[in-house]
């Protein structure tokens, strides 16, 4: 993102959207306070299902702004904060939420009802942050898909898949238009 000038244009555009469903900003050097000021129109647009955010720098602080607006978020279906694979070739950073920002992310999956994907993958989260979000997978019967670096901790891994294989029980999982699903299968 250029400047914060248009991290407040965009989240204007988010706050006063009643269509827009699906964006994608990955790869685009947000960062924590860019986020945070997108994150203010987040908090008050109800159509979006899709967010991709992947490789923007974002770190546990703009973890806390994004998380806390989408908690009470009843459309968003998809979100991306993982690792996108034009991240070196562009000269980007990887998000670094860390295990501090894994908190925010664990309440998130505690209030949200309607997120079903989440990718937090290579933000730097390790087996103390992914405890966090395995404890509030507990609690959610929604979140169906969670892609998020391997763990050595055999019954860590087994507790987040034992959650997401019972809220994946008979639910179908929400799926991106046939014009988004054409354009994901280019970048594959």
């Amino acid at each position: 993102m250029r400047s914060i000038r248009d991290a407040d244009a965009l989240g204007n555009l988010l706050r006063g959207n009643r269509h827009l469903q699906e964006i994608y900003l990955s790869v685009n050097r947000l960062g924590d306070t860019s986020l945070s000021r997108i994150a203010s129109g987040l908090h008050e647009n109800r159509s979006l299902k899709i967010l991709g955010l992947a490789s923007n720098g974002i770190g546990p602080v703009g973890a806390e702004a994004l998380c806390k607006v989408l908690e009470n978020h009843s459309r968003l279906h998809s979100l991306d904060l993982g690792f996108s694979r034009s991240t070196k070739v562009l000269g980007a950073v990887a998000n670094h939420m860390d295990d501090a920002g894994a908190l925010h992310i664990a309440q998130l999956i505690r209030s949200n009802q309607s997120l079903r994907y989440l990718d937090i993958r290579k933000n730097g989260i390790g087996s103390h942050g992914l405890k966090s979000i395995a404890e509030s997978l507990a609690t959610n019967d929604f979140l169906q898909e969670l892609s998020h670096d391997k763990t050595r901790v055999s019954w860590l891994k087994m507790e987040i898949n034992k959650h997401l294989h019972r809220n994946r029980a008979g639910k179908p999982m929400p799926q991106a238009s046939a014009d988004v699903q054409a354009i994901k299968s280019v970048y594959r």
